[in-house]
C-alpha cells in the first residue's frame, strides 16, 4: 500500500509541474504578443525584415554631353579656363583705342590703357579671326551698296529701256522674275550665309510690280539695278593630314553674286567674284601682335572660269546654289 501511495505521489507532482511549465510558457507567449501589439498600436518603429525596402545604392548623376560642355565652360573648362572667342565687337574696340592712341588723345589713363594694350597676350583661333573679318567685310558692303540705292541710279536705265519693244520688255520681266524666285530659295537654304546687297522692302515692291499691267509698270521691272547677293561660307578641308601637312584647314570665303538683266538665259551667267578667301588653321591661335595672313592661296580666277562654264550647261534653270555647292566642294582643290 505505502508503495502504491508513494506512486501516486509522484505522478501528482509531476503532473503539476507539467501544468505549471505549461501555464508559464502561454504567458511569456501572450505577453510578447500582446508587448508586440502594443508597441505597434503606438507606431513605434518595429518592422519585420519582409516589411522593410532594400536599400537603394546611390550613384552620382550621369550627365549628357550638352550638360558636362556647359558644367566644362561655367566651371572654367577641363583643362583650364576657356579661351577668349575673338568677335567683331573685339575688333572694333581694338580700332577705336588704336584711333584714339593715333590721335593723341589727352587722358589722365591713357599711359595705363596703352600699357595694358602692349602687354595683351590673349590668344584667340585663326577661323574665329577669319570669320569675323569676313562679316565685317560684308557689313561694310551692305551699307555702301544701301548708299548707292538712296543717291538714286534707275532713271539712268528708264532711259536705256525707252527703245526696247514690248516683247524685249516682257523678256526682261520674265527673267526678273525668275531671278526673285532664285533669291528666295538662296535666303531658305543659305539661312546664316546670306546677306543681300539690296533693301527688301525695294525688292517687295519690285516683286508687286511683276505682277501688274501696262508698259510703265514693265519698262519699271526692267530698268531695276542688278540684283546682288553676299555668301559667307565657311568651308572644312576634307582632305587626309597626310596631305594638308597635319593640318585642320578651314576657308573663310566671301562670295559676291550680281544678277545681270538677262539672267538666266542661255549665254548670260551670274557675275561672281571672290571678295575675300581666307585660309586658316582651325588648330592654330594667335596674339593681336602677329600678322594675319592666309595659309594657302586659292587660285580664284580658275575658280570662277569652271564656274561659268559650270553655269552654262545648267542655263536656263538656276544655277547659283550647284555653283556655290560645287565651289565648296572644289575650293581646297584649286590651292596654288
Amino acid at each position: 500500500r505505502s508503495h502504491g501511495s508513494s506512486c501516486v505521489r509522484s505522478g501528482v507532482s509531476d503532473l503539476r509541474q507539467s501544468l505549471l511549465y505549461s501555464w508559464h510558457l502561454l504567458r511569456y507567449t501572450f505577453t510578447d504578443v500582446f508587448d508586440m501589439a502594443r508597441m505597434q498600436s503606438e507606431k513605434k518603429h518595429v518592422s519585420r525584415w519582409r516589411d522593410q525596402a532594400p536599400k537603394i545604392k546611390t550613384q552620382p548623376k550621369k550627365m549628357s554631353h550638352k550638360e558636362l560642355l556647359m558644367k566644362w565652360t561655367r566651371d572654367g573648362g577641363k583643362w583650364g579656363p576657356p579661351k577668349k572667342v575673338w568677335t567683331k565687337a573685339d575688333i572694333d574696340r581694338h580700332r577705336d583705342s588704336c584711333s584714339r592712341a593715333a590721335e593723341g588723345e589727352a587722358r589722365p589713363d591713357a599711359g595705363v590703357i596703352e600699357e595694358e594694350d602692349t602687354n595683351d597676350t590673349s590668344l584667340f583661333k585663326a577661323s574665329d579671326l577669319a570669320r569675323a573679318r569676313m562679316a565685317e567685310m560684308a557689313e561694310q558692303m551692305q551699307f555702301q551698296a544701301l548708299q548707292c540705292q538712296d543717291d538714286g541710279g534707275e532713271a539712268d536705265d528708264l532711259d536705256a529701256c525707252a527703245g526696247a519693244s514690248p516683247e524685249e520688255l516682257q523678256t526682261l520681266v520674265d527673267c526678273r522674275r525668275s531671278q526673285l524666285e532664285e533669291l528666295e530659295m538662296l535666303e531658305a537654304m543659305f539661312v546664316d550665309e546670306f546677306c543681300p546687297l539690296y533693301d527688301s522692302t525695294v525688292v517687295d515692291e519690285l516683286r508687286a510690280s511683276c505682277e501688274s499691267e501696262g508698259v510703265e509698270a514693265l519698262r519699271s521691272v526692267a530698268a531695276h539695278p542688278p540684283l546682288e547677293l553676299l555668301l559667307q561660307m565657311t568651308v572644312p578641308d576634307e582632305r587626309s593630314p597626310d596631305e594638308t601637312g597635319g593640318k585642320q584647314l578651314i576657308a573663310s570665303i566671301l562670295l559676291h553674286i550680281a544678277f545681270p538683266p538677262m539672267y538666266p538665259t542661255p549665254g548670260t551667267a551670274p557675275e561672281i567674284n571672290f571678295e575675300d578667301v581666307m585660309v586658316t588653321d582651325a588648330l592654330d591661335e594667335i596674339g593681336l601682335d602677329k600678322v594675319f595672313r592666309s595659309e594657302v592661296n586659292v587660285d580664284v580666277d580658275r575658280l570662277i572660269r569652271e564656274m561659268q562654264q559650270m553655269a552654262a550647261d545648267i542655263q536656263p534653270d538656276p544655277c547659283v546654289h550647284a555653283l556655290v555647292s560645287w565651289m565648296s566642294e572644289n575650293v581646297f582643290s584649286h590651292v596654288l
